[in-house]
């Protein structure tokens, strides 16, 4: 007997012992992206611990809380948390689909998701869901709705590495959120349940068919006239490619940037706080003078003899690949330093006036012979396969639609 009192008192203290207070609810802000201002005003890198910009709810879009409200939680507004007439829903077809051997469906609300996002965790246990069933009340009592709502749209991961829906604009469409169209915003809600799909072959189609429930359910809620979905499950989405970003200026100087930073302030602060750095420099006459010594310093290497590729590959680690492939390939591969504005090229077919190239960037580009004549000490090559073999890995330049190796 007294064994099970202690178990039982374990278990609810389990439960209970470390719930967050309300002031401790009230009180909370995601960690947002620190960023770094040029004097002329350019931002020059963020810093983060999560790559999170905020935004308020009142400058989202109608339409993305709609498609959010309708994919996840159409009850959202009549509910205390917990919405007992999805639950008892999910529970009936539930049962059908066990019988069919198909994925079961949930019934958690948007405060249940933020409450498991927050505080109560991931875990498969009774334990966990209880904490995040009693989360949710208290979340549903320190907070309004519309707080409940401008936390879980800036809290969720959309994938990419990607927090919340400002960022996940900018990652998916190169846009902000204002410009986004019907269609687009119901492709952003379907990510939260698959934010890694968009690495996989298969995951746009996936994507695009959970996208096109979503505006199904937004027809049924009301927020979306039937025919105009109908157009829009038809009409093409343009995702831009998943790309590194680029500095403004090289990463030396920002690099010293962030350990002054992180000695003034420390870690948390300049990871999570949302911080705006100004620093004394002028990108624009930063490049320059980058460029500038750049140039000088190629000059000065043309007349030597050229040192040979960045890397040299196999045949067995690039023939065969596809141009997806070829670029992950090309950007594992780390860049000499000074070397901003260049490109990794492949070299996969010398020619005789030419060398046929794959860039970093998926660009099909070549370099002619003439442009290699530095590398033989002002010598054109007969045959551009003298210089260079299937397989280089060299440093190079776009100009004009061809590739011209930046010594020239």
């Amino acid at each position: 007997m007294i064994n099970s009192w202690l178990i039982g008192l374990f278990y609810v203290s389990a439960i209970f012992g470390d719930l967050p207070t309300d002031a401790a609810i009230a009180s909370y802000h995601p960690p947002v992206a620190s960023h770094v201002v040029a004097r002329n005003g350019e931002l020059l890198t963020r810093f983060y611990a999560e790559d999170r910009e905020f935004i308020s709810l009142d400058k989202v879009p109608d339409t993305l809380k709609q498609a959010f409200l309708a994919a996840e939680d159409a009850r959202f507004y009549e509910h205390e948390g917990i919405d007992m007439t999805a639950f008892a829903r999910a529970m009936a077809q539930n049962l059908i689909r066990t019988k069919r051997n198909q994925r079961l469906l949930g019934a958690s609300t948007i405060t249940q998701q933020l409450s498991k996002q927050l505080y109560a965790g991931n875990q498969r246990t009774v334990t966990r869901k209880i904490r995040e069933l009693l989360i949710a009340k208290r979340l549903e009592q320190a907070l309004s709705k519309d707080r409940i709502l401008e936390l879980y749209l800036n809290e969720i991961f959309f994938g990419r590495g990607a927090y919340g829906i400002k960022r996940a604009s900018e990652v998916y469409f190169d846009k902000p959120l204002n410009q986004l169209g019907i269609e687009e915003v119901a492709l952003l809600a379907s990510l939260p349940k698959a934010p890694s799909a968009m690495s996989k072959k298969s995951g746009l189609k996936r994507l695009l068919a959970r996208r096109n429930w979503i505006m199904d359910q937004m027809v049924e809620a009301g927020f979306l006239p039937s025919v105009q979905a109908w157009l829009l499950k038809r009409k093409e989405i343009e995702i831009v490619a998943e790309t590194e970003p680029k500095p403004a200026v090289d990463n030396y100087y920002l690099d010293q940037v962030r350990r002054d930073a992180l000695d003034l302030i420390g870690s948390d602060r300049l990871m999570k706080d949302g911080l705006t750095i100004s620093v004394g420099v002028d990108s624009d006459l930063q490049k320059a003078a980058e460029d500038s010594l750049r140039r000088g310093l190629m000059v000065w290497n043309s007349r030597k003899r050229w040192e040979g590729p960045v890397v040299k590959l196999n045949n067995d680690d690039w023939v065969g690949l596809s141009e997806e492939q070829r670029v992950e390939l090309l950007n594992s591969i780390e860049k000499p330093k000074g070397t901003t504005g260049w490109h990794l090229a492949l070299v996969t077919k010398p020619g005789k006036k030419s060398a046929a190239v794959f860039l970093d960037d998926g660009s099909l580009c070549s370099i002619s012979a003439k442009n290699m004549a530095w590398a033989r000490g002002g010598s054109r090559p007969s045959h551009t396969n003298r210089l260079v073999k299937p397989g280089f890995v060299v440093l190079a330049e776009k100009k004009e639609g061809n590739v011209e190796d930046p010594s020239n």
